[in-house]
């Protein structure tokens, strides 16, 4: 026969799907409305997972007989959760407002609320509370040339990379962090440096733990330099050629970049496209690989794109000239944003 105890932690797991399901991205069009919708699921979210605290705090309770007299009788779901719930206190047809205080103030509830609030939250819990929100509020402020890179994309350029244990690595244009996100999935012991001049995404990635360096890629030092560069550059005006050549002259000799640039994005015969060729040359290009049209579709985008690998010469070593490979890759993956 089930202990008491086994019967709560039960039901406190039973609320885990429920939890991540309320907590999944917004993956429409962001709305006014559907923000409005997304922070409530959030709210309902914080709610469930101060239930499911309730449930496991009651149930180390019993296990060691240490429980207020109070809540000794507390068996299920639908009697807890009302105990610590919070409401909302406004923001009208656009904005869900969070109330900081729980709305059942009676000796039960204030009993159960003082072990909650004694134990305090799990911090991954509120880590990722706060990057969503910081990321539900970038997708609904549309910046203007930001495009989120896909995280099968992501991957692909990681694995490019072809970064090893000890490397130093930049992300030159980090955006939200999909790219370092990416990085760090390789499960290398690597240092990553994040450059990004967009306060709000400057924001997630604080809250991600990125490290973050200067605002701007111009800002780098003359002397900073890396092993590895993974970068989804700008496209407009032809940024993405300032930015290579940047990132380039920040690479170590023997480095690898690795870059997202438009489809024959090396072809042409305006000034930045021809600097851009003079000063990487024809032999640091290993290889280009196309990726399918609708690759940044999720995002917002609609550009053909590929995938750029340089290889620039170690030190006293001449560069073999290096063929172009063309091929196909496919990016349509459904979840396409971390």
């Amino acid at each position: 026969m089930k202990t008491i105890s086994e019967k709560l932690r039960k039901q406190a797991e039973a609320l885990t799907k429920k939890i991540e399901e309320k907590r999944r991205p917004m993956m429409q069009n962001p709305t006014p409305k559907r923000m409005r919708e997304y922070q409530s699921r959030l709210h309902d979210a914080d709610n469930l997972e101060r239930c499911q605290r309730a449930l496991r705090i009651l149930a180390e309770g019993h296990d060691v007989s240490d429980l207020p007299n109070l809540l000794k009788d507390l068996r299920f779901t639908r009697d807890i959760q009302p105990l610590v719930r919070k409401g909302i206190l406004g923001g009208g047809y656009y904005e869900c407002i969070p109330d900081p205080d729980y709305r059942d103030k009676s000796p039960m509830a204030t009993a159960m609320q003082n072990l909650i609030d004694r134990k305090g939250e799990n911090p991954e819990q509120t880590k990722k509370r706060q990057i969503g929100l910081l990321e539900a509020k970038v997708q609904f402020n549309d910046i203007p040339g930001y495009f989120s890179t896909p995280a099968s994309l992501a991957d692909r350029l990681a694995d490019l990379a072809q970064i090893e244990e000890g490397h130093s690595v930049l992300e030159p244009s980090a955006g939200k962090g999909n790219l370092v996100e990416a990085i760090l999935r390789i499960g290398k012991t690597v240092t990553v440096d994040a450059v990004e001049p967009i306060h709000a995404l400057r924001d997630i990635l604080t809250a991600k733990g990125v490290n973050l360096v200067e605002h701007r890629i111009e800002e780098l030092p003359a002397n900073r330099m890396y092993d590895r560069i993974v970068m989804n550059p700008p496209f407009e005006n032809l940024a993405y050629c300032e930015h290579i050549l940047i990132a380039w002259s920040h690479l170590n000799p023997g480095g690898r970049l690795v870059a997202i640039i438009p489809g024959a994005g090396l072809d042409g015969d305006r000034r930045k496209l021809r600097e851009l060729r003079d000063a990487i040359s024809e032999e640091a290009i290993t290889y280009i690989e196309k990726n399918l049209p609708d690759a940044f579709k999720q995002s917002g985008a609609r550009v053909n794109t590929e995938i750029l690998v340089l290889d620039k010469a170690a030190i006293a070593q001449e560069e073999p000239a290096k063929s172009w490979m063309l091929t196909e890759t496919a990016s349509d993956d459904p979840q396409l944003f971390t």
